[in-house]
């Protein structure tokens, strides 16, 4: 059953401060990431470490930033490849949703539609083992943008994961 989750009222985002803010009061030290590779940044309540991997296209890399702490897993994953360019956002969206269900509907626990600078995306929450894994998926020029949080409900539903995934910017003026 597909629901809607609560989100600030519109006209209410939080500013790239008010998210540190938040962050700031819910954890010790607040990192910076600047994905230079994927063109974006966000602020995560703890370090994350960068990996490349050759894409599975064999045309570009995936970038994939970790942060881990009590349990719960922050991500920011990133596909760089001119392939992207030939396909439509809503396949690109659909075959990560599918991705992240393992391909069973039973799996979606929700799903709502958001946007980065006016370009659309798909915020989806799915069974992730014994856990659940939020994460909002975005398609930015020849990039595929996927930020996430990994954990128990209650992890991926606090203040402290909703200001990880909204604190995600482009650092592309292009997209502006």
């Amino acid at each position: 059953m597909l629901h809607r989750m609560s989100m600030p009222p519109r006209g209410h985002h939080m500013t790239t401060v008010g998210v540190a803010l938040v962050l700031l009061l819910l954890s010790e030290k607040p990192v910076t990431v600047v994905a230079k590779e994927c063109g974006v940044a966000l602020v995560s309540p703890h370090p994350m470490a960068h990996h490349e991997y050759p894409a599975p296209t064999g045309t570009g890399k995936v970038h994939l930033f970790l942060g881990q702490a009590d349990g719960v897993v922050y991500a920011l994953t990133c596909l760089v490849d001119p392939s992207v360019n030939a396909t439509t956002a809503e396949e690109l969206l659909q075959a990560n949703q599918n991705g992240m269900t393992g391909h069973d509907p039973a799996n979606l626990i929700s799903q709502l539609a958001v946007t980065l600078h006016g370009k659309p995306g798909r915020e989806l929450r799915t069974r992730a083992g014994v856990g659940q894994t939020r994460a909002r998926t975005f398609v930015l020029l020849d990039r595929v943008v996927t930020v996430s949080i990994t954990g128990g409900e209650s992890r991926v539903l606090s203040p402290e994961a909703h200001a990880f995934l909204g604190s995600l910017r482009s650092t592309r003026e292009r997209l502006r």
